[in-house]
């Protein structure tokens, strides 16, 4: 993936993560943790920041797993992927108007807040995110 990024986005290294979902975040910290160093004990305990290649892999909770499609005429069964990127590509899009409804409940003598909103994230250059696909998240050694 590091080789797959083009040379002209190399100059901000120092702002990349690799975005990824929690399954296979799991996977590379027991990976890891299974090195009898230093390194495997602090990914054991879950007290450092892993980082491959010394860019920082990022668990995002709502990144699916195992998705299955048919693209062209190939179907796939497992299009797991990871995201290599600078995160300052992704642009936040408020969708609509954020509305706030307040409501006195006088049984409890409170009021309550109900919130509505819709956002979004827009990529701003798509050259300069790299996208590994079809990662295997199965196995007799991932359960």
């Amino acid at each position: 993936m590091i080789d797959a990024m083009p040379s002209k986005y190399s100059m901000d290294r120092a702002n990349w993560k690799f975005l990824a979902s929690p399954k296979v975040y799991q996977h590379y910290a027991n990976a890891v943790s299974g090195r009898a160093t230093a390194l495997g004990d602090a990914a054991h305990q879950r007290s450092v920041p892993l980082r491959p290649f010394g860019i920082e892999l990022v668990e995002v909770p709502l990144i699916p797993e195992d998705l299955e499609a048919t693209i062209g005429t190939t179907a796939y069964t497992d299009l797991s992927f990871v995201w290599l990127c600078n995160t300052m590509q992704f642009i936040y899009v408020p969708l609509r108007q954020f509305d706030v409804y307040w409501e006195f409940k006088p049984r409890t003598d409170k009021w309550e807040c109900t919130t509505y909103h819709e956002n979004d994230y827009v990529i701003e250059n798509t050259d300069a995110i790299v996208l590994a696909k079809q990662l295997s998240l199965s196995g007799s050694d991932y359960s």
